[in-house]
């Protein structure tokens, strides 16, 4: 009978045995219900779309994808791929095409369907459907500008990577690119080229001279040309501070704070060892810092712990400044930028790792290495539940992955152990690749990038590839245009040795240009990625190249995510130019007027006015920091700042600058000085702008004079005597502010006779040059040349009659 009960046990009646024996299946949550792919014929891989995949439960549940060409029974289409056939929820799918060989058009539509093991479906079919476009050819040369810093004792040789691309239908093909360098010291060389062309940018530092040095790179390829400007910095011998991050970014949400930890290395890429104070120059009200002090010695860098308070901070953007200091290192101080994004409270919590991901190796045939951590990190007040599987790659082998708990709780006051590890196996030697998916219960998904590298058998090992796995990043990622985000690539080869030679670029699908990545020690290597464009979807792709070691060539590792559109200052990296003789890369001098170029700069379009006869260092909320000095203000726009660089600036050393924008602020660039840069003032012809005796101006209807006196007009001159102070007008009685470097003219090859070299009177960093024409020159346009200290400025001409 249904129900009785004997010697302790329960029967069943068949109606309960029948039910158990079922397969439970829940109701699958599958979003987006359909996939469309874009892709460049003859180009990159077009990007991949994901789909979520979670139960409406929370429960996992194991599903599979069957694939068709758009009904039962027709072919699967071989452009088609699928990242896994076989999965668990939650689960991740990413979607994408194979382009080679199609020719422009539209393809598909085909199908995924999500099934139980059965075969029953779980949810609508989903179309996918690609389109492929030819583009015409287009060359990309990145990065745009290349900026070396080395010191005397240091290595004498550094190296960074140029990418060379067609992003548009094509390629470029092996052996079209031709590299030269403009200077002795820079050695540039094609690396590789397939698909992508690789130039290695060597500067080698034996016979150089602390200081700035500048030379050009010329790239010639098939689709044209292109300079890159090189700056290379030398400093003396001593220690150099570094602060990275530079810039660093977090997310809250209103009333339930966050326990993410934030650091900040305070690094000395110099010799001997530096102490160095730390504070918060802006921010103070919600972040803290720890310790306030410290030293730093080359490969034994000082850590700095944020912590910030977010039960006060309303829903929006917080910026803070991080100053640096030490009195051992030229460069001092330096700057870090913290950007906390608080959320509205009813916004829906998202998980963080760190680290977002993880590179394993193991011997084909032992034990499986030691699992490795994640913590998870949420910003909810109230304990909410997490759900984790980890699935591999199709391709990459079968259930190797692994992670505990699969189903847990989370807080802000209680982040999540996750323990990621790798199940026995016998795989063969290689690279493998897998994702562990996160879901809170919703389709907003994060995943934790996991690479195994396989060894074979044996003492010895011979290596044969390389492994590479984003760590600063998860896939399904989410930031800001403006907001610095953090990159990390952990490189290793097959046999487990971490590569530290290698050359890393990563490209961004969102137009960004490339950013090349330095090594931070033990394979890991970082950077700094501040995004100018949205996309509610793209790719980043990082390229490496380990040079040197036989057998490797080179690999890619790909993130996907999103870039959401933000309105936050950006200070564009080599950015700050000289106004009248604009050379990028190049130094400045004190006192020179310079031009700013970014984005979101300033609220509105100002020409600031003088105020008791000094120009403002603040206007409509926006001011410039050189070093530890506020810059005086000539103009403002929301892409270009012009600026006075502080007179009072010492010349010979590197310093930060950034911008100030009502509380938000850039990541810092940095500049050089030297003691003078002059530049002449010409109209975009080359004319030089000038004035006869009696001030009126000289062109082609009123030309200069054999023998008469005429005024020119130049800036970055350097310090005058008596000195007048940082945007301080001109006197315009005597005595005149005579430049401390006197300058040497000459017209159409002959030296000219300077009468005055100083401010012009009633300016700000105005400079002007008071020259005789000389009496036997030719008439015609002829060239005028001004140099001070050693230094050419731009040339112009001057017509004569």
């Amino acid at each position: 009978m249904a129900g009785m009960k004997r010697a302790g046990c329960v029967f069943l009646s068949l109606a309960s045995v029948a039910t158990l024996g079922a397969q439970i299946t829940p109701s699958l949550l599958v979003t987006p219900a359909s996939v469309s792919l874009t892709a460049v014929a003859q180009a990159d891989e077009p990007l991949s779309q994901a789909i979520a995949v979670i139960t409406a439960d929370g429960s996992l549940f194991d599903f599979q994808v069957e694939i068709d060409g758009g009904a039962p029974g027709v072919r699967k289409p071989d452009w088609l791929l699928v990242n896994a056939t076989r999965a668990t929820t939650p689960a991740r799918l990413l979607v994408g095409a194979s382009t080679a060989g199609l020719a422009a058009g539209d393809y598909g539509p085909a199908r995924l369907q999500i099934t139980t093991s059965r075969g029953v479906l779980m949810a609508p079919p989903i179309p996918v459907a690609l389109r492929v476009v030819r583009a015409a050819p287009r060359l990309e040369v990145a990065p745009e500008v290349l900026r070396f810093n080395g010191r005397i004792g240091g290595p004498v040789s550094l190296e960074q990577p140029v990418l060379v691309r067609n992003t548009g239908s094509g390629g470029i093909a092996a052996g079209t690119v031709m590299v030269t360098g403009s200077a002795a010291w820079l050695r540039p060389a094609v690396e590789t080229c397939a698909g992508d062309c690789l130039v290695r940018v060597s500067v080698a530092l034996p016979g150089l001279q602390p200081g700035l040095h500048r030379a050009v790179l010329r790239i010639a390829t098939e689709l044209g040309a292109r300079e890159v400007p090189v700056a290379l910095y030398l400093a003396d011998r001593g220690p150099l501070l570094e602060l990275y991050p530079p810039g660093l970014q977090l997310d809250a949400r209103a009333g339930h704070g966050t326990r993410e930890p934030r650091q900040i290395s305070v690094l000395n890429s110099g010799e001997a060892k530096l102490n160095w104070t730390a504070e918060i120059a802006s921010g103070r009200q919600w972040l803290s810092l720890s310790p306030a002090s410290g030293t730093a010695a080359p490969g034994s860098p000082g850590t700095i712990e944020l912590a910030a308070d977010t039960s006060t901070l309303a829903p929006g953007a917080h910026y803070a400044l991080i100053k640096v200091a030490t009195a051992e290192a030229p460069n001092s101080p330096q700057y870090a930028v913290f950007v906390l994004r608080v959320a509205d409270a009813t916004a829906p919590p998202a998980p963080a790792f760190s680290p977002a991901g993880l590179l394993f190796t193991a011997t084909s045939g032992a034990a499986p290495p030691a699992s490795q951590p994640v913590t998870l990190f949420l910003s909810n007040s109230a304990s909410i539940p997490y759900q984790s599987f980890a699935q591999v790659n199709q391709g990459m082998g079968t259930s190797w992955l692994s992670v505990t708990p699969s189903r847990a709780e989370a807080s802000t006051s209680a982040p999540a152990p996750l323990h990621v590890a790798t199940v026995p196996t016998n795989l063969p030697p290689g690279v493998y690749t897998g994702d562990v998916v996160v879901s809170l219960g919703s389709p907003l998904l994060r995943v934790i990038n996991v690479t195994l590298a396989v060894r074979p058998p044996g003492d010895t090992c011979s290596p044969a590839t390389l492994a590479a796995v984003h760590t600063a990043l998860p896939d399904s990622f989410e930031t800001r245009t403006g907001v610095p985000t953090r990159i990390g690539l952990r490189l290793a080869n097959d046999c487990g040795q971490p590569v530290a030679n290698a050359l890393v670029a990563v490209t961004f699908s969102n137009g960004d240009p490339a950013l090349a990545l330095r090594h931070a020690g033990d394979g890991l290597y970082t950077g700094v990625w501040v995004p100018r464009g949205a996309a509610s979807w793209m790719s980043l792709t990082a390229r490496a190249w380990a040079p040197g070691l036989p057998g490797l060539g080179t690999t890619r590792a790909r993130l996907h995510g999103a870039v959401l559109e933000n309105s936050a200052p950006v200070l564009a990296p080599n950015g700050t130019l000289h106004t009248l003789n604009p050379q990028v890369g190049a130094a400045l001098a004190p006192g020179t007027i310079a031009q700013i170029f970014g984005a979101d700069l300033a609220a509105a379009t100002a020409q600031p006015p003088l105020s008791g006869g000094r120009l403002p260092t603040s206007f409509t909320g926006s001011s410039v920091i050189v070093g530890e000095s506020a810059a005086p203000l000539y103009y403002l726009s929301g892409g270009q700042i012009n600026a006075q660089i502080p007179v009072e600036l010492p010349p010979g050393r590197p310093y930060p600058i950034l911008v100030n924008v009502r509380g938000a602020y850039t990541l810092p660039d940095s500049i050089y000085l030297v003691p003078v840069q002059p530049g002449v003032a010409a109209f975009p012809d080359g004319r030089v702008v000038a004035q006869d005796a009696g001030f009126r101006l000289i062109d082609a209807g009123n030309p200069a004079r054999r023998g008469d006196y005429i005024v020119i007009y130049l800036a970055g001159m350097g310090l005058t005597n008596p000195m007048v102070a940082s945007g301080l007008q001109t006197p315009s009685l005597p005595p005149l502010a005579e430049v401390v470097a006197r300058p040497q003219v000459s017209i159409d090859g002959q030296p000219a006779e300077v009468v005055f070299a100083g401010l012009t009177p009633a300016s700000v960093g105005l400079y002007q040059i008071n020259v005789r024409v000389p009496a036997d020159v030719r008439t015609g346009d002829l060239k005028l040349l001004v140099s001070q200290g050693g230094v050419t400025a731009n040339e112009t001409v001057l017509p004569v009659r």
